[in-house]
């Protein structure tokens, strides 16, 4: 009497893909839908999800230390970001034009998104920036501001009230520096 495989255990011609693999690759698709799901779309003015910005203070890719309680009584700009994301690459020479603009009343910072300090001042150096860039390694502050897409910015108050949350990247057509600093021309 011959033996036979169960059906299950047949070999078929052709490529075999373990079952434990297609899972994995459906799984991975679901949690990329979801996180696509959950981020707003680019140009979104989000309402801002707290009366006051989130304080913290952060390391500096300098090696300095900046809190931002120590910018009270300036406006403050806080873009967060990361070298592999394109739309943030695009805004850095917009960024740079609103910190060196009017440094005694506005303030921009960078928050970079888990990178590693040499791969950020590798991505820097051709781009003039130099305004602040903070490091947030354990994304305190990313999670603090709600961050769920890049690049994103939020806009602080010279009183410390967040007042936008701006998802997508900066320019000129959606941020204009004279509607914070002088109201009137809104």
């Amino acid at each position: 009497m011959r033996q036979t495989q169960p059906a299950f255990h047949r070999e078929q011609p052709g490529i075999s893909i373990p079952r434990n693999s297609l899972w994995i690759a459906l799984l991975w698709f679901v949690a990329l839908s979801w996180s696509l799901i959950g981020a707003p779309p680019n140009g979104q003015t989000l309402p801002p999800s707290v009366e006051n910005a989130h304080t913290f203070e952060q390391a500096t890719l300098d090696g300095s230390r900046l809190a931002l309680a120590d910018l009270r009584g300036r406006w403050v700009v806080v873009n967060f970001w990361a070298t592999w994301c394109l739309p943030c690459r695009e805004e850095m020479a917009f960024l740079q034009e609103l910190a060196v603009e009017n440094p005694e009343k506005l303030v921009v910072l960078g928050v970079n998104m888990r990178e590693s300090p040499e791969d950020v001042r590798a991505f820097l150096a051709d781009t003039g920036v130099s305004f602040p860039i903070l490091l947030d390694p354990d994304d305190g502050t990313l999670l603090a501001y709600d961050v769920r897409g890049l690049p994103l910015t939020a806009v602080i108050g010279p009183d410390g009230a967040l007042l936008e949350r701006i998802v997508g990247p900066l320019d000129a057509e959606r941020f204009s520096l004279d509607t914070l600093l002088y109201p009137s021309k809104r």
